[in-house]
């Protein structure tokens, strides 16, 4: 059976089963729903190892938007204090 990068990511470690790769694939061909949608939206791994995967396969850094405060405070402390370097 021929799979895509995500669900054989996916599959080796150890978060998907062939048989539920083979039930993905059949959705997809019988709906045309994206592979991606179908694993997220009917729950077949945790969203963050379905991120965290499809970081594997595109080299795009994984972003927890939850803490873009906390990234946008530390941003704020940083250049403060350059400014007051200055």
């Amino acid at each position: 059976m021929k799979t895509n990068k995500i669900l054989k990511i996916l599959k080796d470690k150890g978060l998907l089963t062939d048989v539920q790769i083979k039930e993905i694939l059949d959705i997809q061909n019988k709906t045309g729903e994206k592979i991606i949608s179908i694993l997220y939206n009917q729950n077949y791994a945790p969203k963050k190892e379905i991120l965290k995967a499809l970081k594997e396969q595109t080299n795009i850094p994984y972003i927890n938007l939850n803490k873009l405060e906390e990234y946008e405070r530390v941003i704020k402390l940083y250049l403060k204090q350059e400014n007051d370097q200055l």
